[in-house]
Parts: C-alpha cells; sequence; structure tokens
C-alpha cells in the first residue's frame, strides 16, 4: 500500500515506484484522478496534483487532475526550478506549504504554483498536493470584475441624475 518507498531514519526515497503505480488503470487512479478533474474545474485552477520530492531539482508526479497535452502521468518525472527548491524541500520535509512568484514557464505560460504537505494517518508526510494557476485566468478575472464595478457604477450615475431631475 505505498506508492514510493522511504528508507528510515533517512528521508531519502527511493526512485522507484510499487510495481502497478505507473498505470493510470489502477484503482487508485480510477477512484482519485475524476474527483481531481472535478475540484480543478470547479476552483478554476490550471493544475491540480500530487508529487513526490525526490531530491536534488527533482519531483514526480503522482496524480494529475489536468487532462489533454498538460496532462502529466504517474511517475513522470519533472524539475523543479532552483528558486524553488529550497520551498519544495521545506513543504516536503517540514510541512511548509508555499507559494511561488509569478514565473513564466516555457510550456504552460505565466503561472503561480503552490504546494502544501498530504499527511497520512499517522501525520507523516507522504507527498505534496500542488494547485497552479495561470496568471492570465487571474487578470482576466479582475478585469471582469473591475467592468462590472465600473458597470455598477455608471448605471448608479444615470438612476442618480435621472432622479436628481425628477426632483
Amino acid at each position: 500500500d505505498e506508492m514510493l518507498r522511504v528508507v528510515p531514519p533517512d528521508p531519502a526515497l527511493i526512485d522507484e515506484f510499487e510495481p502497478g503505480w505507473y498505470d493510470e488503470e489502477h484503482p487508485f487512479f480510477a477512484r482519485h484522478a475524476p474527483m481531481y478533474r472535478s475540484l480543478r474545474e470547479r476552483v478554476g485552477l490550471t493544475f491540480l496534483y500530487t508529487e513526490v520530492y525526490i531530491g536534488g531539482d527533482r519531483i514526480r508526479y503522482i496524480l494529475d487532475g489536468s487532462v489533454g497535452d498538460d496532462h502529466s502521468p504517474p511517475g513522470y518525472l519533472d524539475s523543479v526550478p532552483d528558486a524553488d527548491i529550497d520551498a519544495v524541500v521545506r513543504a516536503q520535509v517540514e510541512g511548509t506549504p508555499f507559494v511561488s512568484g509569478i514565473r513564466q514557464w516555457e510550456a504552460w505560460g505565466l503561472v503561480k504554483v503552490s504546494a502544501a504537505p498530504i499527511l497520512d494517518r499517522d501525520g507523516r508526510i507522504v507527498a505534496l498536493a500542488g494547485a497552479d494557476v495561470d496568471i492570465g485566468v487571474i487578470r482576466t478575472k479582475t478585469r471582469n470584475a473591475l467592468f462590472a464595478v465600473l458597470g455598477v457604477g455608471v448605471a448608479l450615475l444615470l438612476a442618480s441624475g435621472l432622479v436628481s431631475l425628477w426632483v
């Protein structure tokens, strides 16, 4: 019942999945992937995933709520930008959540990345939950909210002008 093996007392991970974990047909993925996809869409996240830091600048994706070209299959190996390595290590070792600065990614565009620890029943950190937002989405929502406020303001000015003329 484990995905990656940890060798106590050193928190180093053995960089291999247990048999069957690279298969998205595994019951674990069949049970959890639809919930991840639904949650990602409902809250408007660009990416929602779980990952495990395996040392250096490397992470392995476990479960990804993305679909299509942006989907990372289980076990997909990726690298962490140098500026975020310490934050990822603190998140996985100490349980300190982090939010990165806004960064331009070649593959994904302008994105803000965050991660928080996933704990097992005994309170041990077993992975990280990552949630990323495309800053373009934030800018669009901010612009839409600004136009809505502007529209309400103009409507109120017109209404108050009409009331003033009537009075």
